[in-house]
């Protein structure tokens, strides 16, 4: 009997005692709260994120630069260099003309022969024609472009123009020539040619005779 009674009770009581330690696992509740820990992480990485506003606000500090932009004003400054170029060219107008006739000279023209247009040439009505004569500058100067060379007669005989004068020296001999237009009119016509200087005075006598049939 004694025996009996020793085996039985030591057997159970260690059983029930380690099954009550296995329900109340702690595990889970430190599982919560590490959770909440990592919910807790997660908050201030977003609240960094809202900082990047400020560089928004440093950006807009940019815009002034861009008031320098006013710089086109300085496109007056084109206008006074403008003024400066026309002025030396006045200058160099008034330089321009200078006389080389000597008033004091003498003037004296002789002809010499018809080069074109003999006298009593039939000119064909309102035709428009060319007279030369060769000439002698018997005068103490040289004849130039500054002498004038017109004509004067029959008004029905139009005077079209002179040709530029080439210089004929003292002495020397050169040609005049001007362009007439015939009068539509049948007719003999005369039409007489002469040299003005840059003083005015006239001198030569040159003429044309011409028939329209």
């Amino acid at each position: 009997e004694p025996t009996a009674e020793p085996t039985e009770q030591p057997t159970e009581t260690p059983t029930v005692e380690p099954t009550a330690t296995l329900e109340s696992t702690p595990t889970s509740t430190p599982t919560e709260e590490a959770t909440a820990t990592a919910a807790a992480t997660s908050t201030p990485t977003a609240e960094p994120t809202e900082t990047p506003a400020p560089t928004d606000d440093a950006n807009q500090d940019l815009p002034p630069t861009a008031e320098p932009t006013p710089v086109d004003d300085p496109t007056p400054v084109d206008e006074p260099a403008e003024t400066p170029t026309a002025e030396p060219t006045a200058t160099s107008a008034a330089v321009g003309p200078v006389p080389t006739y000597d008033p004091a000279c003498t003037n004296f023209l002789n002809y010499l022969e018809d080069v074109t247009i003999p006298d009593y040439a039939q000119i064909t009505p309102g035709e428009e024609f060319v007279k030369t004569w060769r000439v002698e500058n018997r005068g103490s100067c040289p004849i130039t472009s500054e002498f004038v060379l017109f004509t004067f007669g029959d008004p029905e005989v139009e005077f079209v123009r002179a040709e530029p004068i080439e210089t004929i020296e003292a002495g020397g001999s050169g040609l005049l020539t001007v362009v007439l237009r015939a009068p539509e009119a049948a007719g003999t016509y005369e039409t007489s040619a002469r040299l003005r200087t840059p003083d005015g005075t006239e001198f030569g006598s040159l003429f044309t005779i011409f028939i329209v049939p």
